[in-house]
């Protein structure tokens, strides 16, 4: 209760079990394995491996470039002012603000909002939306967009390059 981790280099979570509360803070946060759940802030540069998971209530700020191979379920305030890379799978039912470079080449689904009007989000991966994105979303090689009934998407599906790009409008 009240921790607060931060001049770190990084702060790893092996086989992790417990919550971060409200007051605590969390700075270079590495879920190596298990379910970390947060509840307060964590900042800087946030890694989540291959199979481990990061469930958040609270609030997330990347200010370093960061990375998700694993699983990251947001339903909190979830903020992007480096760079995210995801080539796990990413589900946002809160509200996911990118102002710096999200780079999507596993999964997100966006159930939430996602506001990417200051930042570049491109996807190479899968990107279902039944929620609201604010922004150019860049689709690129392989790259899926669905856009659900009920999902808006305002402004621009951009640079839609690559011979096996789908996008398919329901919303």
């Amino acid at each position: 209760s009240g921790v607060n981790a931060i001049g770190f280099q990084y702060v790893g979570f092996i086989d992790a079990t417990n919550a971060i509360d409200a007051g605590s803070t969390i700075t270079n946060a590495t879920v190596i394995s298990g379910t970390l759940t947060n509840q307060g802030t964590l900042n800087g540069k946030v890694t989540v491996s291959g199979g481990a998971t990061l469930t958040t209530s609270g609030v997330v700020s990347v200010d370093a470039a960061s990375t998700n191979s694993g699983v990251i379920a947001n339903s909190g305030s979830f903020t992007v002012a480096s760079t995210l890379s995801n080539a796990g799978s990413f589900t946002n039912t809160g509200l996911l603000t990118n102002n710096g470079l999200l780079s999507n080449t596993g999964t997100l689904l966006n159930s939430g909002t996602l506001v990417s009007t200051a930042g570049t989000f491109s996807t190479s991966g899968q990107l279902t939306n039944s929620g609201s994105i604010a922004g150019t979303v860049t689709v690129t090689s392989t790259g899926e967009v669905t856009n659900q009934a009920g999902g808006n998407i305002s402004g621009l599906l951009a640079g839609i390059t690559g011979s096996g790009v789908t996008v398919a409008n329901a919303g």
